[in-house]
């Protein structure tokens, strides 16, 4: 074996044993207040957001997976923002709200989202959409997960047992998606790696962030003055929630469905300019976050046009 492949080697397994060391501290120190004297919340809302452009390929088979995944936990409701709709594709409203009783659907208009954005290379407001589901929702804690992100069994479990005043993100895990139902066992056969999220959250709360309604409401949702990009938004609405007194904790691990436009894998001119998530906190958003001021106009069976 060369030189080069013996250093190679030894560098894997020493940045392994380093992320091993970092998941237990995470375990140690951050997960010791999740227990039997937890707050147990007794309604939970699932947030998810999309739009009908199969974003990704196959959007349509990795929503209906995770979101099969997902609800196996007894969330109280589930909501679906459809932002800024193909106009000449069918809405993804009709399927969701059919195989999932207790989910419902919030479309905003293609004139709102023309109102809102500012970068013509991107179709979806992730965080407006995101704080169209939280001002909607009615359960005591918000847990938001993108498309293709997996609740992970650890999480599951803990999620009896949550404290005010907390906002709880999760580690990464990649897996490859082979189409259809996810089984538990696909969760460590189709792992492709992964990353301990940082210390303050930071590095995994796009994917997944859980936090009280009344936290989020206090912060006005994630920041509405960014109308021209995604990345950092995420990061950016958590250190508002640092700012009004909470504190980050680790739950568990997330799986995240892999494809090429991930912002794991690309850097796209929708995603928009990174910057610092402390920058401009604490912001204000206006009353109407969230798109408060749309007229809400039911169009189906628990399927809402906001205009």
């Amino acid at each position: 074996m060369s030189l080069d492949r013996v250093t190679k080697a030894i560098e894997w397994r020493t940045n392994l044993a380093l992320d091993r060391a970092k998941r237990l501290r995470w375990h140690v120190k951050n997960l010791r207040d999740l227990s039997a004297n937890g707050s147990k919340p007794s309604r939970l809302a699932l947030i998810v957001v999309g739009r009908n452009d199969n974003y990704g390929g196959d959007f349509r088979g990795r929503l209906d997976a995770t979101l099969t995944w997902n609800l196996q936990y007894p969330f109280a409701e589930a909501i679906y923002v459809e932002w800024n709709p193909l106009p000449d594709k069918p809405s993804d409203a009709e399927w969701l709200v059919k195989k999932f009783p207790n989910l419902r659907v919030y479309i905003v208009s293609n004139e709102r989202h023309r109102r809102s954005c500012t970068n013509p290379k991107m179709p979806v407001m992730e965080y407006f959409a995101k704080n169209v589901g939280m001002r909607r929702a009615t359960a005591e804690w918000l847990c938001m997960v993108n498309a293709d992100v997996l609740i992970g069994p650890d999480v599951f479990r803990r999620m009896g047992h949550l404290h005010a005043g907390r906002v709880y993100g999760t580690h990464n895990v990649n897996i490859r998606w082979h189409g259809g139902e996810i089984a538990k066992e696909d969760l460590k056969r189709h792992a492709l790696g992964g990353f301990s999220v940082s210390k303050d959250l930071f590095s995994g709360v796009g994917n997944f962030v859980l936090a009280s309604r009344d936290a989020w409401h206090q912060a006005r949702g994630y920041d509405e003055s960014l109308t021209d990009r995604r990345v950092c938004c995420d990061a950016h609405g958590v250190a508002q929630l640092y700012h009004f007194g909470a504190k980050p904790r680790v739950i568990g691990r997330h799986y995240h469905l892999d494809h090429p436009e991930s912002c794991q894998n690309a850097v796209l001119d929708a995603h928009g300019k990174i910057f610092d998530p402390w920058e401009n906190v604490p912001y204000q958003n206006p009353e109407n976050w969230g798109q408060g001021d749309a007229v809400e106009r039911q169009i189906a069976e628990r399927t809402y046009y906001l205009e």
